[in-house]
């Protein structure tokens, strides 16, 4: 009795035709071998080997056996494996590179042993089930290859794989841009299409837009300074890097000098940071003569000659343009007066100095000598000392940053000597006529004895004086002139002693009392009583027989007389006046700016004699006093707030009224910055001290209104302008501020959009046309905003249709200046196919086939593969009538395109055509019967079998290599077999009827 011991292979396809190894024993005069209930065709090999090819079965385990003369073998089993299908692949595409890891759907996939991608086995692959695989590409060539899975039941039918080129990069266009982003640049390369990211640097670019497979339009980010590397990520990997440089903004912290001549010409170096590459330096919006960028943080440059006034002084790099800081220019000054116009060769006169454009006096020079010290006043006026200069007249000038003024002359005066007095004596009382005699006495202003002034004098030539002596106290006193030289030496002039008071200083103090004065005479030693208006003073002390110090008690307003008791009676009376303390009731106005310059009136009471009028402390710059009730004040400069200002004079210092200092208001950003010409855009300005804003200018036409929101924010809205950009400016009682850039914009228009027509899915690339297309912030499609979008001119925008339902919808693209017209924009719904009938036909094509699906109104290409139909017609919007085209054998999916899209596809068979070789046995009998065994190629799918044109009895495709068919009656003789399928109809074979 035969025996198996082994079985090889234990498995194969079910269509058959596996030859497998049977080793046992007992297998001479073998008569059968049998896969499950089916024969096989076998060869003995010898007493322990045969050799058998497995007929057709059903997937499952069946039992091998051997049959022999001695007795039936015992049983090993033998698997019939399904073959494998594909039904799907995803993704569907990767890089070139290979490693992208897919996953393979379909079924019978278990115990795959090769995945292949265009005849290329995977990198790996894993069997995750039977009805999946996930398999890892290896490297390909740039196309579509055809991906099989083989297993124990063979190759599968193939699904499509996209090999995607490695994008490159060969410029960016501009290369380097400000680091807070916004730089448009273009990217110019090889395969960028399908980009999914461009990144500066590791950082995703604002935006971006696929112009076509060498061009990309990228919005740069925001970004750190220096270069970055930008790259282009698609399907097909990341392309190399190219260089794209961040500027950082440029800032500017001073100028040096900060004012100049209105002629320009000045040379000034600006510091800050970021300078390095500035293509521009500006004083108020006019470039500098020339500039030169010593370093990061250093310019050097020319002013341009300008206006009077302060600009703002910015440079800008490729970063941006900087903050600016203020640079004066200054008028030339001019001096119209000097007062006095003389004074002694010592120097030391004070003298004002009344012209225009004083302010910020560097040097006032008398005959090229410069003043011991000055005090610019005002505009228009200048306080100075004189310098020690010879005898002679001098032209004194004054310089500023606006240059240097013209002369006005000063003269300098010898210092007048005395050489004799006669008489040399006279009585206390006064009226004693003296010769005085010495040099340089013309233009005498005082005659003094001891202090005391003549009662008077007369000059009678440059060296003799005539004077008249006044009362004065027992003792020798110096005798002095004074002219505009100065003082002269004294000569002595002795008074006999006769008690007296000469002076009281001072003469004037509050009605408080508490004034202490100095009373000067003679013969004041051992004084009893100082008495003012009859009241005892406060208290008093004798400082020596001419001079007494005293305090004033509390008196009434007005002048009461003062005198001294001592043993020898009482003196004369000196005069003392009581004044009233100052009241302050109001000032108007009640605030200015902080740089001064506010001509304020004070009211109140006991103003007369004011000797000072203070802001917080600081003098006015001027005054005068009106009356008893008024006094006219300037404001000095100051710091924002709120002070105390008083008045002083002869009875103390008043109570303080407010007077409010306001800071010059600033402007820092518009928000928004821009707005259509029409006006009506509702604006949020931020700055500093904008409390009190009395005006809002746009290019200065006022806002059509406004509202001080806080010290730090405005809300106006503007008035109606031309297209372009003004200056914003805010003015308060501070002052009127810098301005902030508002663009006018026009309303934007659309002519056309090409494409005009796209799929719901969104994603079409289309152009829009117009006018005023700068500076778009919303492109929508029917209401839904573009997936996005790249403003290319003032008339192009590329933009990305959003998804929308199908139907035609309104294209409209916003800017500051308003939404435009619309134009129409159709969205096509995706076609979808559902069945094609027949779904196969041979590879010589020809085929009339009928599509059936939805959306397929106004397709565009019907595709067979990857073959376009010979010739197709569009029946209605769910079904197409097409030809196929010359094929392949095999399946391949049919796709119809759209303005929707590409449909998924369905599948379609090319048949190829049938042959045959043999046919066993090749005869039979004529009543029919007789099962035959054809064999041939492209047999599967067989849809009939012919013995000379008789259909046969029956028949069952066992593979694509072999049919058995069951012969039909038939006369004698010999006809011809043939087997017909989707491919065509076969050869024929010869078989013989007896």
């Amino acid at each position: 009795m035969p025996t198996i011991t082994s079985l090889s292979p234990t498995s194969g396809p079910t269509a058959g035709g596996t030859n497998v190894t049977i080793t046992g024993t007992g297998f001479t005069g073998t008569l059968l071998v049998n896969f499950g209930v089916l024969p096989a065709i076998f060869v003995v090999n010898s007493a322990t080997r045969i050799t058998a090819v497995v007929p057709p079965g059903w997937p499952g385990t069946v039992q091998v056996t051997v049959s022999g003369l001695t007795g039936i073998s015992n049983s090993v089993p033998y698997t019939y494996v399904a073959a494998p299908t594909l039904a799907g692949i995803a993704p569907r595409s990767g890089p070139v590179t290979g490693g992208t890891t897919v996953v393979l759907t379909g079924t019978a996939l278990t115990g795959a042993t090769a995945v292949s991608f265009g005849g290329i086995p995977a990198a790996s692959f894993t069997v995750n089930s039977a009805t999946q695989i996930t398999a890892v590409t290896p490297a390909g060539t740039a196309g579509t290859v055809q991906v099989t899975v083989t297993t124990a039941g063979g190759t599968s039918n193939a699904v499509g794989f996209t090999y995607i080129a490695v994008p490159t990069l060969t410029t960016v266009v501009p290369n380097d841009g400000p680091v807070t982003g916004g730089t448009t640049v273009i990217l110019t390369g090889t395969a960028l299409t399908g980009a999914t990211a461009v990144s500066f640097g590791g950082t995703p670019a604002a935006s971006f837009t696929v112009n076509s497979a060498t061009r990309i339009t990228a919005v740069s980010p925001a970004g750190s300074a220096g270069p970055v590397s930008v790259t282009v990520t698609t399907p097909g990997g990341t392309s190399n890097g190219v260089l794209f440089t961040y500027f950082a903004v440029p800032t500017l912290t001073a100028v040096t000098p900060a004012a100049g001549p209105v002629s320009g010409g000045l040379t000034v170096t600006l510091t800050g940071t970021g300078l390095t590459g500035a293509t521009a330096v500006s004083f108020g919006g006019t470039p500098a003569t020339s500039f030169t960028v010593n370093s990061p943080t250093q310019i050097t440059a020319i002013t341009p000659a300008g206006s009077v006034g302060t600009v703002s002084v910015t440079v800008t790099t490729p970063g941006g343009t900087s903050n600016g800081v203020p640079f004066s220019y200054a008028a030339i000054p001019t001096l119209t007066a000097i007062a006095p116009s003389s004074g002694p060769v010592t120097g030391g006169t004070t003298v004002v100095l009344t012209g225009t454009a004083l302010t910020g006096a560097t040097t006032v020079s008398f005959g090229g000598i410069p003043a011991a010290s000055f005090t610019v006043n005002s505009p228009t006026q200048i306080t100075a000392v004189t310098p020690a200069e010879s005898v002679g007249t001098v032209l004194v000038t004054v310089s500023t940053p606006g240059g240097t003024s013209n002369g006005v002359p000063f003269t300098y005066v010898a210092i007048p000597t005395l050489t004799s007095i006669v008489p040399t004596a006279g009585p206390v009382t006064g009226g004693t006529t003296v010769v005085l005699t010495g040099t340089g006495l013309t233009g005498a202003t005082a005659v003094s004895f001891g202090g005391t002034p003549a009662a008077s004098f007369t000059v009678n030539s440059a060296t003799q004086i005539t004077a008249v002596t006044p009362a004065g106290v027992a003792g020798t006193v110096p005798v002095t002139v004074t002219t505009a030289g100065g003082t002269s030496n004294s000569v002595s002039f002795t008074y006999a002693a006769i008690p007296t008071l000469i002076s009281i200083v001072p003469a004037a103090g509050p009605v408080t009392g508490g004034t202490t004065v100095v009373l000067t005479g003679t013969g004041l030693t051992g004084a009893t009583a100082v008495s003012f208006g009859g009241t005892p003073a406060a208290s008093f002390t004798v400082n020596s027989a001419t001079q007494i110090t005293a305090v004033t008690p509390a008196g009434a307003a007005g002048t009461v007389p003062v005198t001294v008791t001592t043993a020898g009676g009482t003196s004369n009376s000196v005069s003392f006046t009581y004044v009233v303390v100052p009241t302050l009731t109001s000032i108007a106005p009640t605030a200015g700016p902080v740089t001064g310059g506010t001509t304020v009136v004070l009211t109140g009471t006991g103003l007369t004699g004011a000797t000072a009028v203070s802001f917080g402390g600081t003098p006015a710059t001027s005054f005068l006093v009106n009356s008893a009730t008024q006094i006219t004040a300037v404001a000095p400069a100051g710091a924002a707030g709120t002070v105390s200002v008083t008045v002083t004079t002869a009875g103390g210092t008043s109570n303080g009224v407010p007077f409010t200092y306001a800071a010059v208001p600033t402007l820092t950003a518009i928000a928004p910055p821009s707005g259509p010409v029409t006006g009506g855009t509702t604006v949020v300005l931020t700055g500093t001290a904008l409390t009190g804003a009395t005006a809002v200018s746009f290019g200065g036409t006022p806002a059509a209104s406004f509202t001080v929101d806080s010290a730090t924010q405005i809300t106006a809205v503007t008035p109606a302008g031309t297209a372009g950009t003004v200056l914003v400016t805010v003015t308060t009682v501070g002052g009127t501020g810098n301005g902030v850039s508002f663009t006018y914009a026009t309303v934007p228009t659309l002519t056309g959009v090409a494409p005009n027509a796209g799929p719901v899915t969104g994603g079409t690339v289309v152009t829009l046309t117009g006018t005023g297309l700068t500076g778009a912030t919303a492109v929508n499609f029917g209401g839904t905003p573009a997936a996005s979008f790249a403003v290319d001119s003032p008339t192009q925008i590329t933009a990305i249709t959003p998804a929308h339902t199908a139907g035609a919808v309104s294209v409209t693209v916003t800017t500051a200046g308003g939404t435009s017209n619309g134009v129409p924009f159709t969205y096509a719904a995706v076609p979808t196919l559902t069945a094609i009938a027949p779904g196969s036909g041979p590879v010589a094509g020809g085929t009339t086939v009928t599509l059936t699906g939805t959306g397929l109104t106004g397709a565009t290409a019907v595709n067979i593969g990857a073959t376009p139909a010979t010739s197709f017609t569009v029946v209605s919007d769910t079904q197409i009538t097409a030809v196929t085209p010359v094929g392949t054998a095999g399946t391949v999916l049919v796709t119809v395109t759209t303005a929707g899209g590409t449909v998924d596809g369905v599948s379609f068979t090319y048949a190829g055509i049938p042959t045959l070789t043999s046919v066993s046995p090749s005869s039979g009998t004529t009543a029919g019967g007789t099962t035959v065994t054809l064999t041939g190629t492209a047999l599967t799918g067989a849809t009939a079998v012919s013995f000379g044109g008789t259909p046969a009895t029956s028949f069952s495709v066992d593979s694509d290599t072999q049919i058995t068919a069951v012969a039909p009656a038939e006369a004698a003789g010999t006809v011809s077999v043939t087997v017909t399928t989707a491919g065509g109809t076969s050869n024929g074979i010869a078989y013989t009827y007896v």
